[in-house]
């Protein structure tokens, strides 16, 4: 039991790796423009982290090695480096498929802020409010910098990939439980066993990795 957080951060990284044995031409963000962003990413994560655990939820010591870093399970740190490769590996296949999407996504987008900025105003809890502001943050910046991957339909549905994603291993965490909320902090709102704002969490982390990739990759720099 104590090595299942460590097994399920393997589980994500070797799920794009074997699909190597299925689709030989598989995209992995090796390069140093992904490596730098899911850094990046992780590094900001591991900053929220630090202060939301033992806040806001804590790690099941059932679960995890006990092995911390800046008091957290190096578990969870390794948790932002095997889901942003994993889902940045997502990414850059997606977009090489030649689909079309006829339809505007864009109010879907739209549609999550809203409510998680009702869900925030409402419950008037810290979990909600953050990752609210955190989002409303993320869209400026996107807009602002002229990457636009809100209008984007191909980040639409990446983002909807990565919600169905989420549902099942946030289930597993949530469900065994590797992680333990406390109801403090929380709206109270929940699919299955997860918090609502947990999928606000993973779509923060995986906007802001792409955010920071895209922007690399448009830029001069490397």
């Amino acid at each position: 039991m104590k090595i299942e957080y460590l097994t399920f951060n393997f589980i994500i990284l070797l799920s794009p790796l074997l699909s190597y044995l299925f689709f030989p031409k598989i995209i992995y963000p090796l390069d140093n423009i992904s490596l730098i962003s899911i850094l990046i990413a992780a590094f900001i994560f591991i900053l929220h982290d630090i202060f939301a655990n033992n806040n806001w939820w804590r790690f099941n010591n059932k679960f995890i090695l006990g092995v911390r870093i800046l008091n957290l399970p190096i578990e969870e740190i390794m948790f932002f480096f095997t889901v942003g490769f994993a889902c940045l590996t997502i990414w850059l296949n997606l977009k090489t498929v030649n689909l079309k999407i006829e339809f505007n996504l864009f109010p879907l987008f739209l549609l999550i802020g809203l409510y998680y900025l009702f869900l925030a105003i409402k419950s008037k809890k810290a979990y909600a409010q953050s990752m609210t502001i955190f989002y409303i943050v993320l869209i400026i910046t996107d807009i602002s910098s002229k990457i636009n991957l809100a209008l984007d339909n191909f980040f639409i549905l990446y983002l909807g990939i990565i919600l169905f994603l989420t549902l099942i291993f946030n289930y597993y965490l949530t469900k065994r439980p590797v992680v333990l909320y406390n109801k403090e902090f929380l709206s109270g709102k929940k699919i299955l066993t997860i918090p609502v704002e947990d999928f606000l969490y993973g779509i923060n982390f995986i906007y802001l990795t792409t955010i920071i990739y895209e922007f690399f990759s448009n830029s001069a720099i490397f």
